[in-house]
């Protein structure tokens, strides 16, 4: 009957209706003595409540619990109750001999219970992270000592436990005490260290820069030099009149210096204070300077307040101070009552009829308003007074409306007649929802899917599952998915699946909460789970990248999973050297957060091998059908389309967002005019119609750094100013850079490294601006504190060091602002104060997780959260939109030297100045070399000097010398053409890059070699004398030049056969790129000194054999000179054989100590070295007929005698 009974009673009780009325428990269980609460055991099933239903006349459902009469438990579980009675088999015990007052105590009490069915000792909580109940089993986490909840018997876990010797980074250690509390005692309105430090601000933290001094201690203290610190000690120099104590009500001076001149209306206006007379209770006026000063001038004190607030510092409303007493009253007219003065002298229905009078005798009581504003709200970081700034900005105004760029739009529907529900009707259905069916209004719960029962009473076993997103950039991180989530097992069966919509750019930062069912209420424990998680692009319905999360311990009712998914940069491939077996309707992939295949199967097909055709799907045509659950259709709609089966159509077709926005049909609520504008870079709004604000910058005295940090200041009322950071790459061929941003500001810091300039202000951030052009100067830099404070202030802690601020604006009266890079950024202010606001300097853009930057440069993020792209910022000697190329042994490549500074937006006579510099150059040498060609040519192709080798060689040498100016020229104007994206025939660029440099390699070595051919022959005609033979010499000669054309070639043939086009898609720009491998780059450096060194090595060599030898000979032939003497005529009448060698020298070293010395081409930025070194490598093909013509007599009497022939042939008739 018992059992019976303890079902029906409790459903009786619970059932009524009406949450207002009484119902009584004798009547309601009229078959039971007694009743227990719950039906089923709540506290770990050891614990029931008790009420006789004779003793309690009535109960009134979902209203406060009463206390019951007795409690029936566990006896081996709850050691510490008092058995007085059995019943069902359990120990019971009335609770009249336990100190309680409500049912709350009564939970408390219980909640000391045993976990476990034994008593024990301290070896029953083996683990360190546990703590052992003294005289019970019961082992706690540490976590829970010291939590303002008794867990143990007789409060052990919250009484003399030394909570410290845990060594937790998270406990607040009370400096007043060795204590250490859980974090959830802290600022919780309740004294739990010795001197309450527990409930104000950890100085450990930043403080906000506005509550210093201000009179209210805020800061726990910390000791400096043996003394307590606090945000108000050490303020005895502190500026009391500043913006944010003026004009509050409360005098932060003690001359009320602060609280003058507020009232422009008033009759004590300026510097004058409103003053109760003590001799005639007349309003006078204070001069400002008699306040404070130790002497009382007005009645009640209000101009000597020192007294009253330090013996009623916690009443402001008792700070009346009596005449000649040294006793403080109730402010206002009470004052009048209460001191003896004043109640003989003064009639106090004066003061009740005069509003003045008592404003003014009540003014003291507003130091309540100490250290906030006049509505007793916090005081927050204000712009004032700020004229110190200066910047030369253009800006054009325009309205502006703050909305964020994706807004979902949805109807609103007109708002239905409601009623207010009762609490019974708020909770009879727990988490359901209480319904009325018939004209009966039969109640019914409609529960939700993770809950079930007549109540919604019970779980539902399922999977919670939370997650989030981030998307890798390459550098865009743009992207609209659709994800799929299915919960499968391991017969790829669909148990419940959810879908929703990700922007990677929006709402990145979300964490999506969905609940999988199983199909079967209990689920079957012998099969394997496991969730599937697809995305898929929402504009073109191409798989993208999948993710599998195994279920483990499935004999969990509740299996709660989290996990954070990276979607990749690009869309994952298809493998195709697979185990799996996908028929023709699917494809192998591989899971991204697993190194598992599984098919992908088409769209209508399913299964573990695509082998299951769904025959009943009804999706629309134009979207994909994924699977099936519950005998409907998994449907991926297109951005046009929305609905279970995707058959409606969106908005969107229309497409209403403008300036090229993408618009996406919102699945959130079936609306066909709900839908997410995704708005293009310089756009925001609700359909993009807002243009952002632009932001131009340039830089005047400021080297032009690789990257910015634009920190975005915006001004708010009720909180500290709002710090928005966009990361900006500035590219080489870059000399300013612009950005956009959609939300309104104050003020623009740039940072340059460890630089920050003050660029922008505006005190009314409703302003909102269109354009703006800044410039950066060197003036508008923040120094930091290191550059103005000394090494002893230096060396204070922030709380003491921040409190001299005020100095720097008085002492630099032209300083705009500055930094302490420990907490703050400041202002100074127009009264010379500094206005500072909390900044974490420690911040930064670097990006999150995988990055594609190569060669250690740097990826930031262009916003710290949700950023639009990414880009990586190269340290010195690489470039490209990676960091992906080197200047690192590139043997001065035009390409690299000059490549960034042709712009493809600009005409040639725009074009900066390296590369107008460059077209002189190349223009002015191509026509020296035509004409240095032409006249060498002319000289050499002269049949008699034909005769022998030299002659051949140096013709051949002139006539290479004419192709290499060709080339060079060509060269020079395929790099232009090529950059301005004038010239885009992808053949001819590929011939560019591979053979060009190539070929002007060789054609310089075979000139140097030539040269060196005519030293070695001149040493043979010298040395054979009249036996040389000039046939047998002109024979070689044909044979060594073709030798050296093809070493030549050969030699530089590597160059050719690993350069390589790339296209550089961050920087929209096409590179030749050459890649050696180590041995290649080894042999390519010798080969570059071998053609130098040997060439230059043989000229010398043969010019000093030919000095020698003639010396020598004429020596012997002529005594009257000694050899010397014939030395030295020799050499003077050779110079110019030992000089031209030389010449040639010095005009190839700079280009082998730039390629070999520098290490690589640091800045791109600045070319000038390098197009110097580069240019006049090639000055000496144009230098043949200099070199070997004009200091040669026979060379010069035959180029005279062509020329002479030449001049009577075209003035003969």
């Amino acid at each position: 009957m018992l059992d019976q009974n303890r079902v029906l009673c409790p459903e009786q009780v619970c059932g009524v209706q009406d949450s207002f009325c009484s119902v009584s428990l004798e009547a309601a269980c009229n078959e039971s003595i007694y009743i227990l609460f719950p039906m089923l055991p709540f506290l770990h099933e050891y614990a029931e409540f008790g009420f006789w239903t004779s003793t309690i006349n009535n109960l009134r459902p979902f209203d406060i619990i009463p206390l019951p009469d007795f409690i029936c438990y566990n006896e081996e579980r709850c050691l510490f109750l008092e058995k007085d009675f059995t019943l069902e088999n359990k120990s019971c015990s009335y609770l009249e001999q336990y100190d309680l007052l409500d049912i709350n105590d009564l939970i408390e009490l219980v909640h000391t219970c045993l976990s476990i069915d034994k008593s024990g000792n301290s070896t029953d909580c083996f683990h360190p992270s546990l703590f052992h109940c003294p005289n019970t089993s019961k082992c706690i986490s540490k976590h829970r000592i010291l939590d303002g909840v008794s867990d143990c018997m007789n409060d052990a876990d919250e009484v003399e436990i030394d909570s410290c010797e845990f060594n937790d980074k998270y406990r607040f250690h009370c400096w007043s005490e060795d204590k250490c509390l859980a974090p959830v005692l802290i600022r919780n309105f309740l004294t739990d260290c010795r001197r309450n430090e527990d409930e104000i601000f950890d100085t450990s933290r930043k403080f906000s820069f506005q509550n210093l001094c201000n009179g209210i201690t805020q800061l726990s203290s910390i000791i400096i030099e043996d003394k307590e610190e606090t945000d108000e000690t050490n303020c005895e120099h502190w500026p009391c009149n500043n913006q944010y104590t003026q004009c509050n009500g409360a005098w932060e001076c003690s001359s009320g210096l602060d609280e003058v001149n507020c009232d422009a209306t008033s009759p004590c206006y300026p510097n004058h204070h409103l003053c109760v007379s003590p001799i005639d209770l007349e309003i006078k006026c204070l001069p400002v300077n008699q306040a404070g000063d130790g002497k009382i001038d007005c009645l009640g004190s209000t101009d000597e307040r020192a007294f009253c607030r330090r013996y009623r510092s916690k009443d402001p409303q008792s700070r009346y101070r009596c005449w000649n007493e040294s006793r403080c009253a109730s402010v206002g007219c009470f004052g009048l009552i209460n001191c003896q003065y004043e109640w003989k002298h003064f009639d106090a229905e004066i003061c009740w009829q005069d509003p003045q009078i008592m404003k003014i005798l009540k003014s003291p009581a507003l130091d309540e308003y100490m250290g906030t504003n006049r509505l007793g709200q916090s005081v927050y970081f204000i712009l004032s007074n700020m004229s110190r700034f200066g910047s030369n900005i253009w800006y054009k105004n325009f309205s502006y409306n703050n909305v964020d760029t994706f807004i979902d739009h949805n109807d609103s529907s007109s708002k239905k007649n409601s009623r207010n529900i009762t609490y019974y009707e708020a909770w009879i259905c727990n988490r359901g929802i209480l319904i009325f069916l018939g004209q009966e209004k039969i109640q019914r719960c409609l529960c939700p899917p993770s809950y079930y029962g007549n109540r919604c009473q019970y779980q539902s076993q399922r999977v919670s599952l939370t997650l989030q997103f981030s998307k890798e950039c390459a550098p865009s991180c743009r992207g609209i998915y659709t994800i799929i989530i299915t919960l499968i097992d391991n017969n790829y069966i669909i148990h419940s699946y959810d879908q929703f919509t990700y922007m990677s750019t929006s709402n990145c930062d979300i964490k999506h909460n969905i609940y999988l069912l199983f199909q079967n209420r209990s689920k079957n424990l012998e099969k394997n789970y496991t969730i599937h998680i697809d995305a898929y692009n929402k504009i073109d319905l191409l798989h993208y990248v999948s993710w599998i999360l195994p279920i483990k311990f499935l004999f969990l009712p509740v299996n709660r999973i989290s996990a954070h998914l990276t979607l990749p940069s690009h869309r994952t491939t298809h493998t195709d050297t697979c185990p799996l077996i996908c028929n023709n309707h699917g494809r192998c992939s591989t899971y991204f957060n697993r190194k598992e295949n599984f098919c992908l199967c088409d769209s209508g097909w399913s299964g573990l091998n695509c082998s299951i055709q769904l025959n009943t799907c009804d999706c629309s045509s134009n979207s994909k059908c994924l699977g099936e659950v519950n005998n409907r259709s998994i449907c991926l709609c297109s951005y046009l389309k929305f609905g279970p089966r995707c058959l409606l159509s969106s908005i969107c077709q229309n497409n209403p967002c403008k300036n090229n926005g993408q618009c996406i049909a919102d699945n959130k609520q079936i609306s066909r005019d709900a839908f997410i504008c995704v708005c293009t870079n310089g756009y925001s709004g609700s359909t993009c119609e807002i243009e952002d604000t632009r932001i131009d910058i340039s830089f005047h005295g400021v080297d032009i750094p690789s990257f910015l940090l634009i920190h975005f200041i915006t001004v708010q009322t009720n909180n500290h100013p709002l710090i928005t950071t966009i990361s900006k790459k500035i590219r080489f061929d870059e000399y300013s850079t612009t950005l956009s941003i959609s939300i309104p500001f104050n003020l623009i810091f740039i940072q340059l490294q460890n630089n920050y300039y003050l660029t922008f202000l505006q005190n009314n951030n409703s302003l909102s601006l269109q354009r703006i052009s800044l410039e950066m100067k060197s003036f508008q830099e923040c120094p930091s504190i290191h550059q103005l404070f000394d090494k002893q202030i230096l060396l204070f802690h922030i709380l003491r060091r921040a409190k001299f601020y005020y100095r720097i604006c008085r002492e630099n009266p032209h300083l705009s602002c500055f930094y302490d890079p420990e907490a703050f950024i400041c202002l100074c202010n127009n009264d010379n104060f500094s206005n500072c606001f909390s900044f974490d300097f420690n911040k930064t853009s670097v990006c999150k997780g995988r990055t594609t930057c190569e060669n250690d440069g740097q990826c930031l993020q262009d916003r710290a959260t949700c950023p639009q792209s990414t880009m990586c910022i190269c340290s010195e000697c690489f470039y490209g939109g990676k960091c992906q190329f080197t200047t690192k042994g590139f043997s001065l490549s035009l390409n690299i030297i000059l490549g960034y500074h042709i712009h493809s937006h600009l005409s040639i006579i725009q074009q900066p100045l390296p590369v107008k510099i460059s077209i002189t150059i190349t223009t002015l040498m191509f026509v020296i070399g035509l004409l240095n060609g032409f006249f060498s040519i002319i000289t050499f192709y002269s049949q008699r000097l034909r005769q022998t080798g030299c002659g051949l060689y140096l013709l051949v040498s002139s006539i290479i010398s004419v192709f290499c100016s060709i080339i060079f020229e060509l060269k020079f104007w395929f790099l232009i053409l090529l950059q301005m994206s004038l010239f885009t025939n992808r053949t001819f660029i590929h011939f560019d890059c591979i053979l060009m440099e190539f070929i002007l390699q060789s054609l310089i070595t075979m000139i140097n070699w030539l040269n060196a051919c005519v030293a070695v022959e001149r040493v043979f005609i010298l040395l054979k004398g009249p036996y040389f033979n000039k046939k047998k010499s002109k024979k070689i000669a044909k044979w060594v030049i073709i030798g050296i054309m093809i070493c030549s070639c050969l030699s530089f043939l590597h160059d050719a056969i690993h350069r390589e086009l790339i296209d550089d898609e961050e920087e929209s720009r096409i590179w030749c790129i050459v890649r050696y491998s180590s041995k290649i780059k080894t042999f390519d450096s010798f080969m570059n000194i071998f053609h130098f060194i040997l060439p230059f090595s043989i000229n010398i060599i043969s010019t000093v054999i030919i000095i020698i030898t003639i010396a020598r000979n004429r020596s012997a032939k002529q005594n009257k000179l000694s050899y010397i003497e014939h030395l030295r005529t020799q050499i003077a009448e050779h110079k110019h054989h030992i000089i031209s060698p030389f010449i040639l020298v010095l005009l190839t070293i700079p280009r082998l100590i730039i390629s070999f010395f520098s290490g690589c081409m640091k800045s791109i930025r600045n070319p000038w070295l390098f197009l110097f070194g580069y240019f006049i490598s090639f000055i000496p093909p144009l230098l043949t007929f200099v070199i070997f013509v004009w200091p040669s007599e026979t060379y010069k009497k035959e180029i005279k005698t062509i020329l002479q022939r030449q001049r009577n042939r075209l003035s003969s008739p």
